[in-house]
């Protein structure tokens, strides 16, 4: 559940994923790749250089055209993504199986 945490890092890891995290720790990879030229305001996100120009504006990922991404949409998918790595349906690169494990730690 989503308890209003703002994303204070983000980096582009490749094509569409980028490496996220929150201020509470939640961490982990994101697929955006469907939210790529998606509907008017996110088309420009087709073209990888303007993709990779997001910044963090207002605690979420947001571009220069105005296109952002509601936050507590891409915390659910870090948490989406982490459940899917430690539950073994998806096979992951090491350090998102890592990204997982950091969090099961700190939720003890």
């Amino acid at each position: 559940m989503w308890d209003m945490n703002d994303l204070v890092e983000a980096r582009w890891v490749e094509e569409s994923t980028l490496f996220i995290r929150f201020d509470d720790g939640t961490a982990g990879r994101v697929d955006l790749s469907g939210y790529r030229g998606r509907g008017a305001i996110f088309e420009p996100l087709r073209e990888i250089g303007f993709f990779k120009g997001f910044v963090i504006e207002g605690g979420t990922l947001a571009w220069p055209n105005g296109a952002d991404i509601a936050p507590e949409r891409l915390y659910e998918m870090v948490i989406q993504q982490n459940v899917q790595v430690t539950s073994g349906r998806m096979a992951a690169p090491q350090d998102a199986v890592q990204d997982a494990r950091v969090k099961e730690r700190s939720a003890e």
